[in-house]
């Protein structure tokens, strides 16, 4: 069978001005079709051949000569003319489906536009609303006799035609706040007045302290005039360095060169002058600034002693009145624990503090047994620092293997009066920094009996055991210390080396700069103020807290500031990092005293090591000795005796 368009004689060609016009006719037939899909699809479906058929005539006749091809074409459209009548009615259900859908595009359109009419409407309404509506409101909802006096207006006033009561309200409101601000200036400038003119430039705890000021160059210049005025009347500086002290202790700025030129002005005045200008609290305030600025000065030790002999002489002659002691609780303790970050050990400066501290404590233990007195927060914070000190100073005499001093009665002391003491505050109380600080202390002297005293820790009670372990389940939320770039360098070659570590990583009370995850390894960015000033010691705490950390297991990796200093590439601090952790992990040897380090591995002697090469040393040298006598002796017979016995055995 033949397939449509094809006929017995060939294919059917269609070509020149009879494809153009039966194409547009076909095109004439389509819009005249969609125009009456709108009426019904039946009137479409009857013109369709309509016009199948006039297409197929008008081709027929613009064709000139009549043949019999001619014919056959107009056959064949006129079998085509149902197929374009099912097109061209799907075309006018597709063309319905369009217009409805633009009906519904138009419904929704104008139902926004309501909606954003509404909206404006609205706005208009609320921007039409004003402070005369709003008081008309007010004064409809209250009565005006309430507010005429929250308002302040008179009668008169209240009587206007053009008194609004919330306009009144705003003028008292803003009337009230200028003189706020008035009063809070006027307390600003006569604050300004009392801090002291340009000629008396040591009062900095007036300025600095009331305005709240850290600003570390201004703070510099005025230093340098108060050192440049105390160069021109040295005798001004007793009077002024207390003060002074107590002001750079609190803002805790650092400046070296002025405590220096102090110590040495203290030097030349002579312990006994300072002791007849300062009293207990003067010398705890300059103790602390010395000790906050980690230098360690002769001068002020010797003034100290001064200080407290005469403070017990005073004190002596005050027993046999029966009149309270000279030197409180607090600034004992507080000067204890100053010497003690000091590392200073002299029994003219201890042992004063130790007789006084443990006489205080016999005194409110019998006090407490007789009238049942509760402790109070002042007194539970000096415990706190009394605490503190003797253990920075009982392990400092262990490592030196020194017996003239004994602090362990008063570390238990200490630790069993202010246990008691935090067992019964809420959680809220350890919010403030200085409580914070007593929570941090009795932590520290808990984990170090725990870890290298366990007799000592022993002996405590088990009602006391039992509160330390309450207050170290204690959750405290403490800041997080900004990080160093010393320490993100470090980090930063430990994770170039793929090692699993974090850095600030908070084990209880102690706080490690590097602690890797996998081994038990911590690793001690040492900058400058672990060391004392001038010097390559660390401070006590420091020492302390790394003893602390070898008890517990964990190997330390130490690296000075100056170490990573002196090593500028980057592949060598690698190379540094790569041995050091080596040395750590595979030396067995414990490490005590790391004073020494060498120029690129850092590595220390212990003092038992010290000690034997010292010894060593001692009879190398006695040694010597016994052959130099030998070989004068030898000499002596040589010239006593005849040739002959020289070359003999003795």
């Amino acid at each position: 069978m033949l397939t449509p368009r094809v006929l017995p004689w060939g294919y059917l060609r269609l070509a020149g001005p009879v494809l153009h016009r039966g194409s547009a006719a076909a095109a004439t037939a389509a819009a005249a079709a969609t125009a009456a899909a709108a009426p019904a699809a039946a009137g479409t479906a009857t013109a369709a051949p309509a016009a199948a058929a006039t297409a197929a005539a008008e081709t027929a006749a613009a064709q000139a000569p009549a043949s019999a091809a001619a014919a056959t074409a107009a056959a064949a459209a006129a079998a085509a003319a149902p197929r374009a009548a099912a097109s061209l009615q799907r075309r006018a259900m597709h063309a319905a489906a369009a217009a409805a859908t633009a009906t519904v595009a138009e419904a929704a359109e104008a139902t926004a536009g309501a909606a954003a009419a509404t909206a404006a409407a609205a706005a208009a309404a609320n921007k039409r609303y004003t402070v005369a509506a709003a008081s008309r409101e007010l004064a409809a909802a209250v009565p005006l006799q309430l507010l005429r006096p929250a308002a302040g207006v008179t009668e008169a006033e209240a009587a206007a035609a053009d008194f609004s009561p919330l306009r009144a309200l705003w003028k008292r409101y803003v009337q009230q706040q200028q003189q706020q601000q008035q009063q809070q200036q006027q307390q600003q400038q006569q604050q300004q007045l009392e801090l002291g003119g340009d000629d008396d430039p040591l009062t900095l705890e007036h300025g600095f302290i009331a305005a709240r000021i850290r600003q570390l160059a201004l703070a510099t210049a005025i230093l340098n005039l108060g050192a440049a005025a105390a160069a021109a009347n040295p005798s001004s500086l007793l009077q002024h360095l207390p003060r002074l002290s107590k002001a750079v202790r609190r803002l805790a700025f650092l400046h070296f060169d002025f405590f220096d030129d102090a110590q040495k002005h203290l030097q030349q005045f002579g312990p006994q002058t300072v002791a007849s200008s300062w009293g207990p609290w003067d010398l705890c305030e300059v103790v602390e600034a010395f000790a906050g600025q980690r230098m360690p000065s002769a001068a002020v030790e010797a003034a100290a002693a001064a200080v407290l002999q005469q403070q017990q002489q005073q004190q002596q002659q005050q027993q046999q009145q029966q009149q309270q002691p000279v030197l409180p609780f607090a600034a004992a303790a507080r000067l204890l624990l100053a010497f003690a970050q000091l590392d200073v050990h002299s029994e003219a400066v201890l042992q004063p503090l130790q007789q006084q501290l443990q006489q205080h404590l016999q005194q409110q233990q019998q006090q407490q047994q007789q009238q049942q007195l509760l402790l109070q927060r002042e007194e539970a914070l000096a415990l706190g620092a009394a605490a503190e000190a003797a253990l920075l100073l009982h392990h400092q005499q262990q490592l030196q293997q020194q017996t003239e001093t004994e602090w362990s009665s008063l570390l238990l002391s200490c630790i069993e009066r202010v246990a008691a003491f935090a067992a019964e505050q809420p959680d809220d109380f350890w919010t403030r920094p200085s409580n914070a600080r007593l929570h941090r202390q009795i932590l520290l002297c808990r984990l170090a009996l725990r870890t290298l005293d366990r007799p000592s820790y022993e002996r405590l009670d088990g009602k006391t055991r039992s509160r330390l372990r309450q207050l170290q389940r204690l959750q405290l939320t403490l800041t997080p210390r900004p990080p160093t770039v010393f320490v993100q360098k470090f980090s930063a070659i430990l994770t170039k080396l793929r090692i699993a570590h974090q850095t600030y990583a908070m084990r209880g009370v102690l706080c490690f700069d590097i602690l890797e995850r996998d081994r038990k390894l911590c690793w001690c960015c040492d900058t400058a103020d672990r060391f004392y000033v001038g010097t390559n010691s660390k401070t006590a705490a420091v020492r302390l807290q790394e003893k602390i950390v070898r008890g517990l297991g964990i190997s330390l990796a130490n690296c000075a500031y100056w170490q990573w200093n002196k090593m500028k590439a980057r592949r060598t601090r690698i190379e540094y990092v790569r041995m050091s952790r080596y040395y750590a992990l595979q030396d067995r040897r414990v490490y005590e005293n790391s004073t020494f380090s060498s120029e690129f591995f850092g590595c220390t002697y212990t003092a038992a090591a010290a000690a034997a090469a010292a010894a060593a040393a001692a009879a190398a040298a006695t040694a010597a000795a016994a052959a130099a006598a030998a070989a004068a002796d030898l000499c002596c017979l040589a010239a006593n005796r005849p040739e002959g016995i020289i070359g003999t055995t003795i």
